[in-house]
């Protein structure tokens, strides 16, 4: 069942984040980005969707999972980053992903043409 693109999820207390499996906290984390990145970026939706993403992408990285602070693409789903640059990008340093960094994956340049550090 899919949820529409308003509303979220309601998350659990801090304390019982352990016992939340990880494939329901990337389902969290994949509806906070839909809700921040769709609209305007300061609807009240979009607010809490942003605490939402703050909220779990620390618990993600724990458990080994990175998560871009940009995009909120992941290891597991990138297909939003696939939309904007027709390739899955790659990790270009940690909470970074070559999508949001602006690097071609192809031809490995930024958007200003500057070769890839």
């Amino acid at each position: 069942m899919t949820r529409p693109a308003h509303q979220l999820y309601t998350l659990p207390e801090p304390s019982e984040y352990s016992r939340v499996p990880t494939k329901r906290l990337l389902r969290m984390l994949a509806q906070a980005v839909k809700v921040f990145t769709c609209g305007s970026r300061h609807s009240p939706p979009a607010k809490v969707a942003r605490q939402q993403f703050a909220a779990l992408a620390p618990i993600l990285r724990e458990r080994g999972i990175d998560v871009c602070a940009e995009c909120g693409c992941t290891d597991i789903d990138c297909s939003q980053c696939v939309k904007r640059t027709c390739v899955p990008c790659y990790w270009v340093r940690p909470m970074l992903c070559s999508a949001c960094a602006g690097i071609h994956p192809i031809i490995g340049r930024t958007k200003r043409g500057r070769p890839e550090n």
